[in-house]
C-alpha cells in the first residue's frame, strides 16, 4: 500500500486526495499490526526482535540499504547524458571521455562533457 501511494501520488491522484491519504494510513496501520504480531510471536517470528536489537545486525542492514540504494539510483543520473536522455535532472554527467564538435571542424575534448539536454 505504501508503494502504491508513492506511485499514484501526484500522477494518478493529488497528494491530498482521500485515496492517497487512505493508502498511507492503511500502510501505517498494517505496519503496526505486523510489528504487534511479531512482538506477540517472540523468537519464532519472521524477524525476531532479539536479533534486530543487536547493533551489528541493524547497522549492517542500514549500510547495505544505502549501498544498494546508491547502486539503483546513481547510474540513471550518471549515464543518462551519454544517451542524450535526461533521466531525472539536468546535472547528470557522462563518466567517459567524449568529444564536442566545434564550429570550425575541430573538437573539444573533456573528461566531463555534458551533451545538450535537448532530444533530437
Amino acid at each position: 500500500m505504501f508503494l502504491i501511494a508513492l506511485e499514484w501520488g501526484g500522477t494518478e491522484y493529488k497528494w491530498n486526495s482521500a485515496t492517497i491519504i487512505g493508502l498511507f494510513c492503511g500502510s501505517g496501520g498494517m505496519l503496526m499490526i505486523f510489528l504487534g504480531w511479531e512482538s506477540y510471536i517472540g523468537d519464532d517470528a519472521m524477524v525476531p526482535f532479539s536479533i534486530v536489537r543487536r547493533r551489528v545486525v541493524w547497522s549492517s542492514c542500514l549500510v547495505i540499504a544505502f549501498f544498494f540504494g546508491g547502486l539503483l539510483l546513481l547510474p540513471p543520473y550518471l549515464f543518462s547524458s551519454c544517451e542524450r536522455v535526461v533521466a531525472l535532472d539536468e546535472w547528470s554527467v557522462c563518466p567517459t571521455r567524449h568529444t564536442q564538435p566545434n564550429g570550425d571542424g575541430s573538437a573539444i575534448r573533456g573528461p566531463w562533457y555534458k551533451p545538450s539536454t535537448s532530444i533530437p
